[in-house]
């Protein structure tokens, strides 16, 4: 039996021209991640997200994962609120 994810992705892999992975990357990735930095998301959050009821924390996510698309990039971009700079998603 086929994989049904797999065999749905195949145009998706076979279009994939501009998508490169730098093995090199990874391993520097690799080297530098310190797992004890890791912090859930949503205590991450520059906006208190916590009073917010099931509903209202599904539309946030649903409209955050649709408007965030890029952690990265050179010059790194960032946005002031409340006096602090803030970088990533």
């Amino acid at each position: 039996m086929k994989n049904k994810i797999l065999e749905s992705i195949k145009p998706v892999i076979r279009l994939s021209r501009f998508v490169k992975i730098k093995k090199e990357n990874i391993k520097t990735f690799c080297n530098n991640f310190n797992s004890h930095n890791l912090q859930y998301w949503m205590e991450a959050s520059p906006f208190d997200l916590s009073d917010l009821s099931e509903r209202e924390k599904l539309n946030f996510i649903f409209v955050f994962n649709s408007l965030n698309f890029c952690y990265w990039g050179e010059p790194k971009w960032t946005i002031e609120y409340e006096g602090k700079k803030i970088d990533g998603a």
